[in-house]
């Protein structure tokens, strides 16, 4: 039962998210050239890249094995990334601390409704599987015992 409830607690937690954050972050950049698979993380969303979007402050920017993005900031700075590279937008940085926050992105990344542009996984999709995988758990641990002292049950 504990995992149960754990389960809609997140639900309701990252269901709501949106409604918790106030003000949406300022739109600091667009971007300018894309070619292949990139994605953004900005606030509670994650989607695909399209040509001429506009980037948000603290917007987490991913490319893919085979994409490649080029976003222009507000305030003049061009920050491109290769493939399998990523970056977190910070318009107050300068140019060279942006650029030199650009990190290889190795790991795998699976990209929920990738065979569009601007697809959006809404983060109860997240809560949803937590959940999912709390009622997964439980069943497993129906009759283990070190599983049972874990959950609390």
């Amino acid at each position: 039962m504990k995992i149960l409830t754990f389960g809609i607690v997140l639900c309701a937690i990252f269901g709501n998210t949106a409604m918790a954050q106030g003000a949406p972050a300022p739109t600091v950049g667009v971007v300018s050239g894309i070619d292949g698979l990139s994605t953004v993380s900005q606030g509670n969303t994650l989607s695909n890249l399209t040509q001429g979007q506009t980037i948000l402050q603290g917007a987490r920017v991913v490319t893919s094995s085979t994409g490649t993005v080029r976003i222009v900031l507000n305030n003049g700075c061009a920050v491109s990334l290769n493939r399998n590279e990523a970056v977190t937008i910070d318009s107050r940085l300068g140019c060279d601390a942006l650029t030199a926050g650009i990190v290889q992105n190795n790991a795998a990344i699976a990209v929920a409704g990738a065979t569009g542009s601007g697809n959006v996984v809404n983060s109860s999709v997240l809560g949803g599987a937590f959940f999912a995988t709390g009622a997964v758990i439980k069943e497993i641990s129906g009759n283990n015992p070190a599983a049972q002292a874990l959950s609390g049950s």
